[in-house]
């Protein structure tokens, strides 16, 4: 089932996050975006446990999707592409037009994911991450 992020969801999607990427976002990141009026937060659970989530800003016709993940155990189930289903119908019903994300170039499960869904590679963004990785700036239309 995949629902709105409530303020009580912080601290497993904090702990997920953690999990996943290291120190990508921490609880502020998630309280401030959860607080701005552009931005829309959901999460997947399943038997009422967090079992992944998706982040996302949309700005007139633009939507980008800030945050990505599903738990380790549940990756390549097709989760990922049920949160991304999920979002584009969210950004049609706002009238967006245009998707964006931006993603490590060293994370090539995300990249196929996000090809695999028609999004292509824009530009590539120098030192991007906290950890000085780049990043591809991928979008498609909606």
């Amino acid at each position: 089932m995949i629902r709105e992020l409530l303020e009580e969801d912080l601290l497993e999607v904090v702990r997920l996050e953690k999990e996943l990427f290291g120190d990508h976002w921490d609880h502020d990141d998630f309280k401030k975006e959860l607080d701005s009026d552009l931005s829309h937060m959901y999460v997947l659970t399943i038997d009422g446990k967090i079992v992944g989530y998706i982040a996302i800003t949309i700005l007139y016709e633009r939507v980008e999707i800030t945050d990505l993940a599903v738990a380790k155990d549940k990756q390549r189930q097709g989760y990922a592409k049920l949160l991304l289903d999920h979002v584009t119908k969210v950004a049609k019903d706002q009238g967006c037009e245009v998707m964006s994300l931006e993603v490590k170039v060293t994370n090539i499960p995300a990249l196929r994911l996000y090809e695999g869904y028609d999004f292509i590679v824009m530009r590539k963004r120098e030192r991007y991450y906290k950890d000085g990785t780049d990043a591809y700036e991928m979008a498609r239309g909606i």
